[in-house]
C-alpha cells in the first residue's frame, strides 16, 4: 500500500493511507461495510481476524473481478447503497471510500448507511473537492476535453464524470444522520505519482499541483484541496 504521494523532494500522505489507520484504531470484533467496494475493496493492510467485512456494490462485473482477485472481503453482495439488503444498528465501521462523487442519490445513500450503522459505529469516507479549481474544472468543462486530459496524462481509458459536494453540503448530509462529524481536507496529485516521481524535470502541470497544495497548506484555505475525509459517529 502505497502510504504517501512522492514528486521528487515533495511528499505528503496518501489519502486512503489516512482512512486505513482510522479503520484500525480500536480493538475488534468489528463488522465493516465496504459501500460502493467496486474491484479492488476499500481495505488495503491486512484485517485481523477478528475483522469482518461485507461488501457491497451495485455493479456485479465489479464484485466477480473482487472474486477473482482475493479482495479482503467475506461475503459480496450487489445492492444500492439507496436500498441496503441489511438489517438496521449491526456494523460497527461503515467505509464509503471514493463512492459518492458517483452517486446521484447522495442524501439517500448516507441515511441508508447510517441505517445499517450501529449506535456509536462509525462512518469513514473519501470523497473528491468541488471547490478544488481542478475538480471543478473536470465538472463544468465540456467532457470530452477532460476525458482527452486524463487519457493523455494518466494512460486511463476509462472515464466517468463525477457529481462532487461541497465541503457546506457534505456536512449537512452527515449531520442530519450522524450525532458527530469531522472534515478533513488533504492534497491528492492529479495522477498517480510513480510516473513522475522519479523525472528529472516534472511537467507543468505537476509543478502547478505542488505549488497550489503548497498555498492551501493554510488552515483558511485548506478546504480548496482535492481531497474531503469525513468521519462520522452515529
Amino acid at each position: 500500500m502505497e502510504i504517501s504521494w512522492r514528486f521528487k523532494n515533495y511528499t505528503l500522505p496518501y489519502y486512503r493511507s489516512v482512512l486505513q489507520k482510522a479503520i484500525f484504531r480500536e480493538d475488534g470484533p468489528h463488522l465493516i461495510l465496504d459501500a460502493g467496494c467496486g474491484q479492488y475493496g476499500s481495505i488495503e493492510a491486512p484485517l485481523q481476524a477478528n475483522y469482518k467485512v461485507i461488501g457491497v456494490d451495485v455493479n456485479k462485473r465489479l464484485l466477480a473481478k473482487a472474486k477473482s482477485q482475493g479482495v479482503m472481503i467475506e461475503d459480496y453482495i450487489a445492492a444500492s447503497l439507496t436500498c441496503l439488503p441489511f438489517k438496521s444498528n449491526i456494523f460497527d465501521i461503515a467505509l464509503s471510500q471514493d463512492v459518492l462523487e458517483h452517486v446521484e442519490e447522495k442524501a439517500k445513500s448516507v441515511q441508508e448507511i447510517s441505517r445499517v450503522i450501529r449506535r456509536g459505529g462509525t462512518l469513514l469516507g473519501s470523497t473528491t473537492n468541488l471547490l478544488n479549481p481542478l475538480m471543478l474544472f473536470d465538472t463544468l468543462a465540456p467532457k470530452c476535453i477532460t476525458q482527452s486530459l486524463i487519457q493523455h496524462y494518466s494512460e486511463q481509458e476509462y472515464f466517468q464524470r463525477h457529481t462532487r459536494l461541497t465541503p457546506i453540503k457534505l456536512r449537512y448530509f452527515l449531520k442530519a444522520c450522524f450525532q458527530e462529524n469531522r472534515l478533513s481536507f488533504i492534497g491528492a496529485p492529479p495522477f498517480s505519482s510513480p510516473k513522475y516521481h522519479k523525472k528529472e524535470n516534472l511537467p507543468w502541470f505537476v509543478r502547478t499541483w505542488i505549488l497550489f497544495d503548497r498555498l492551501t497548506s493554510q488552515q483558511f484555505l485548506e478546504t480548496f484541496k482535492e481531497m474531503i475525509l469525513f468521519e462520522a459517529v452515529k
